[in-house]
């Protein structure tokens, strides 16, 4: 396995344990993606089966997009940090 994979592995497991414990301690946030997902599963049974696959397909480039920026700034944000403890001699 190359490093890469290993890291991209890393980094969803933590970014994973962020988003339950930020489910954990946000109630309202918890209430949106609950919400969510019932919107989502309400417009699968109204939609015809043309208009499924489209909404299906459209859903998964959505969320493919989303855990590519998710995965993006927090690499980012490891990144700054490093960088803010260097500039204040921290390390």
């Amino acid at each position: 396995m190359e490093y890469e994979d290993i890291m991209g592995m890393v980094v969803t497991e933590l970014m994973e344990r962020g988003f339950q414990q930020q489910r954990k301690e946000d109630p309202n946030l918890d209430c949106l993606i609950r919400q969510h997902v019932k919107m989502h599963d309400q417009l699968e049974s109204v939609l015809d089966e043309e208009s499924q696959q489209l909404f299906a397909e459209y859903h998964k480039i959505f969320t493919e997009i989303d855990g590519y920026q998710e995965k993006y700034i927090y690499i980012q944000g490891a990144t700054d940090c490093v960088m803010l403890l260097k500039s204040l001699g921290v390390l």
